[in-house]
């Protein structure tokens, strides 16, 4: 199921970003490019710890598989934008999407140029089709393995909707709480960048836990560190989507407020994910209409990677996620 939801992810991200229909849910020829962008990635994910590698050249002898994928994901990305700018030049072309709305935004009187808008919108895409497509395995993962859990948010998603028709957002999807609480819980146990993203201390310093960081020095904390902390979610390692609930944590609302201090799967403050709410509403609109028309069941699978705990869905850290398979049987609801 990993590649099915990297499939879906960038079809809807393709579409809002290029209105581009590249169907890699439907067609296998271009569905290349998912594995272009992961082994890009390894290279991306090592020079953010360590950029030093890129300014002595040494990355170009590490990762030459990486830099190949690289040429490949630039190939199709120069493919995607041609494609925009045939529709923008043509005058019955009216469709909103983040391209056009980025095309017209102006910092002073100068607007962004085509380079520019290639960049922002490219980033966009493999940002935006990561973090979705990682929870939404994530949730296959977990709930096929939990059938107590599948239980009770395929019994909440059937009793809240009548039809898939009305799988919506809106009060009745924001009423399924137990959907939500398997949401986050799988973007605790595996969030979709787990690495560090470092800060710069400013001048002044900084007193973290007591301690005085001086200025220039960088900081930073995985954020899997953080979620699998027993001091904010005990038993961490087990998936346990009642502890967002407070009438079912053990340590009532203040325990529900605790992990939410500590849940961090899109980052804080300014720079946390713009596409945030975005992803969101992916993944609470995927996962209900799949629930309320499949059944689906845990089966084994070649490609599943086993990490120390059996309870986990484990993933590989490249900035963005790479992860093993997830074998799921589906069976149309009885």
């Amino acid at each position: 199921m990993s590649q099915w939801c990297d499939y879906l992810s960038f079809d809807i991200m393709s579409q809002t970003v290029f209105s581009g229909d590249y169907n890699l849910i439907g067609t296998p020829e271009n569905r290349g490019i998912m594995k272009a962008i992961e082994e890009s990635n390894v290279r991306v994910g090592v020079l953010t710890q360590a950029p030093g590698l890129r300014r002595f050249g040494i990355d170009q002898y590490l990762f030459k598989q990486s830099i190949i994928a690289r040429s490949v994901f630039l190939k199709f990305a120069k493919r995607m934008i041609g494609d925009r700018l045939k529709k923008m030049a043509d005058k019955n072309f009216a469709t909103k999407d983040i391209f056009s709305f980025m095309s017209k935004v102006k910092d002073s009187t100068a607007t962004l140029s085509v380079k520019e808008l290639s960049a922002e919108s490219i980033t966009l895409i493999v940002a935006g089709s990561d973090t979705s497509s990682t929870t939404m395995a994530g949730l296959f993962y977990y709930l096929s393995r939990h059938p107590k859990s599948y239980a009770r948010v395929a019994d909440e998603v059937r009793k809240t909707f009548n039809s898939i028709e009305d799988i919506k957002t809106g009060p009745l999807l924001n009423s399924c709480v137990y959907l939500r609480a398997c949401i986050d819980e799988s973007m605790r146990m595996s969030p979709s960048v787990v690495t560090v993203l470092w800060r710069e201390v400013l001048e002044g310093g900084a007193k973290i836990d007591g301690k005085l960081i001086p200025a220039g020095v960088d900081v930073g904390t995985s954020v899997y560190s953080i979620h699998h902390n027993h001091k904010y979610f005990p038993d961490p390692f087990q998936f346990r989507p009642e502890r967002w609930l407070p009438d079912e944590n053990p340590l009532g609302a203040s325990g529900v407020e605790l992990a939410r201090a500590a849940h961090n799967p899109f980052s804080f403050g300014p720079r946390s994910c713009i596409g945030k709410g975005m992803a969101l509403h992916e993944i609470l609109l995927t996962i209900p209409m799949i629930l309320w028309q499949f059944d689906f069941e845990a089966v084994d699978s070649p490609g599943m990677v086993k990490g120390s705990s059996p309870e986990e869905f484990v993933l590989g850290d490249h900035i963005s996620s790479s992860k093993g398979e997830v074998g799921v049987r589906f069976r149309i609801r009885r």
